[in-house]
């Protein structure tokens, strides 16, 4: 590519972002864009959109802002988890052939993602949608969530976030702190 070129997808990132950024979807240019852009055409009924790889989102995103001139967007209502559920990241040639990378590999086994309207019982309904809760084999909350969080792709993520929820010595005060992280 040359730098002309270059240029272009950055100024098209940046009408994005500055676009997400007016309706309150992004704070600044640190927020992954993918949950913006979904959250964004989930809450002003324009879905669905490819999630994966961002490029394709981006992509969509764009033409159905073009498409949907004089359209009034909505602000972000701020009670929107999305939710990109990920396979294991480990993987051999075969997957490599299958899927075209083991990254991709790992979102296409995570079964698609989804967004959750925020309640009280948000981290339950995660844990639920997820696999780790169920009212027969694995009803208790505390122990679904204690598997959700020690599963080394979580721990990650968590990290990531600068959050040690092993510190937090009350389950309440667990299920808000990551309930404010599904959210963000």
């Amino acid at each position: 590519m040359s730098g002309r070129e270059d240029m272009r997808i950055n100024e098209e990132l940046l009408e994005l972002f500055t676009f997400l950024q007016r309706l309150g979807y992004l704070e600044d240019g640190q927020d992954p864009l993918m949950p913006a852009i979904a959250k964004c055409l989930y809450a002003s009924n324009l879905g669905p959109v490819t999630v994966w790889p961002l490029q394709c989102a981006q992509n969509e995103f764009k033409d159905i802002i073009a498409s949907a001139a004089g359209k009034v967007w909505l602000k972000h209502p701020g009670n929107f988890a999305f939710v990109l559920p990920q396979g294991n990241q480990k993987g051999n040639k075969h997957h490599v052939v299958t899927y075209g990378t083991v990254c991709c590999k790992a979102v296409a086994e995570g079964e698609g993602p989804f967004i959750l309207h925020d309640s009280a019982q948000l981290v339950e309904e995660l844990l639920t949608r997820l696999g780790y809760l169920d009212s027969c084999l694995n009803p208790d909350v505390e122990e679904a969530f204690g598997l959700f969080c020690s599963k080394t792709a979580n721990k990650r993520a968590l990290n990531e976030f600068g959050v040690r929820l092993a510190s937090i010595p009350t389950a309440c005060g667990r299920h808000a702190l990551f309930r404010g992280i599904v959210l963000s």
